[in-house]
């Protein structure tokens, strides 16, 4: 009975004691706890803003800017290419047993059902005729039938001509054959004519 009177009788004992008056013992101290917003304007004070700035903007610039180390064009050329792909094996398919694609050496141009109908325009815009070149290139691009594919230096210097333009990678640069820059690439029937540039100052 006692146990299971125990709760009304703690409660009726705080309830009196709540009524009592017992007075202030001791010194006094105000009790405040600190919003969740001044601990994250405490937590923003303490960031090194510029540090941080600097980080971000570091962090950016990277990816855009390329280094390929495609040397320069030292002779006007142009050659032609063809992109193949060799298969070990013949391709069978698992089901049917048929043969998909028999072992050889394969055109890549041929095997596509779209052509590439645009120009791949290889530019070093850390080389300021390379980069004036491409400019040029863009200028007179009013069908944006041009692509343009940065092997060293920042991409953004060509941007803000609502033109196409692109890191070049190492797969790009093994698939076109480009073995300098500038080069401007463009495809015919089943491979790829590559025009290579020797730019130089006038005298």
């Amino acid at each position: 009975m006692f146990i299971k009177s125990l709760p009304l009788l703690l409660s009726s004992v705080l309830f009196s004691s709540s009524l009592v008056d017992y007075g202030t013992r001791g010194d006094t101290y105000e009790i405040q706890d600190r919003s969740f917003i001044s601990l994250i304007k405490e937590r923003g004070n303490d960031i090194n803003k510029s540090k941080l700035h600097s980080m971000t903007k570091e962090a950016t610039t990277e990816m855009t800017i390329v280094h390929m180390s495609i040397p320069r064009c030292q002779k006007n050329n142009t050659r032609e290419y063809t992109p193949s792909v060799v298969v070990p094996n013949d391709i069978i398919l698992p089901l049917s047993g048929d043969i998909l694609k028999k072992k050889g050496t394969y055109n890549v141009l041929g095997e596509l059902k779209t052509p590439f109908a645009q120009y791949a325009f290889f530019v070093n815009t850390n080389d300021y005729l390379q980069l004036e070149m491409a400019k040029q290139y863009a200028a007179s691009d009013k069908n944006n039938q041009i692509v343009f594919l940065v092997t060293d230096g920042d991409v953004k210097k060509l941007y803000g001509r609502d033109k196409e333009v692109y890191k070049a990678t190492k797969e790009l640069i093994d698939i076109f054959n480009i073995k300098c820059s500038p080069s401007v690439v463009v495809q015919s029937d089943e491979h790829f004519i590559i025009k290579e540039y020797e730019l130089k100052y006038r005298n």
